[in-house]
């Protein structure tokens, strides 16, 4: 959709988590990626604040742009 992950729990399937569409940026980010899914899985507080990337903006069709601004 804007060549940017979509990390997170899909909203409309309880325990479904997504980790794509890095769009060959994943080995970069792979670090934090796993981080963030793993402390959501744990249910452990997030230490990272990645929900720009939630896969609820797929449904509602609002892109990140380059800028990282929705």
């Amino acid at each position: 959709m804007d060549g940017n992950a979509i990390l997170g729990p899909w909203p409309e399937l309880k325990g479904l988590l997504l980790a794509n569409g890095f769009s060959g940026h994943g080995l970069q980010q792979a670090p934090a990626v796993g981080r963030y899914l793993s402390e959501l899985i744990l249910q452990l507080p997030l230490s990272l604040d990645l929900s720009i990337f939630s896969p609820r903006r797929l449904l509602v069709n609002q892109p990140l742009g380059e800028d990282g601004l929705v």
